[in-house]
């Protein structure tokens, strides 16, 4: 943890951002789970990215990013120049199925399920 503070710190002395790609933070089995930058970063300097094509599936090709408010307009701009996005209809249903508490639901069946996978796997024999 002190060097993740170190690097807060020094992000936020140099007025430098820090991405934090977090790929694959939701499924974790052996290792205590660490703290985000995100969430130790009390200047705003980090800017959080996730996605879900590790939790739902690959073909999604949906992610998100969680940044401080200032920066929004900024990137909402680039991301209209760059990517041509996902229909509609594919991030309204995203959102159904976030509001509606399926996510969640479904990360809980697929770390169990996972962690009974990992279970069996460390009992096979070599």
């Amino acid at each position: 943890m002190p060097r993740k503070q170190q690097l807060l710190d020094w992000a936020s002395q140099n007025e430098a951002w820090i991405i934090e790609d977090d790929y694959d933070g939701e499924f974790h089995y052996t290792r205590k789970v660490l703290p985000s930058l995100k969430s130790l970063d009390h200047h705003e300097r980090v800017i959080f990215m996730g996605t879900f094509s590790k939790t739902i599936m690959p073909s999604l090709r949906m992610g998100y990013l969680v940044m401080p408010a200032s920066t929004v307009d900024a990137f909402t701009d680039c991301a209209d120049i760059v990517t041509s996005g996902q229909p509609v209809l594919t991030q309204k249903i995203l959102t159904a199925f976030l509001n509606e508490g399926h996510f969640f639901r479904h990360l809980k069946k697929m770390r169990t399920l996972y962690q009974t996978r990992r279970e069996w796997d460390d009992c096979r024999p070599a």
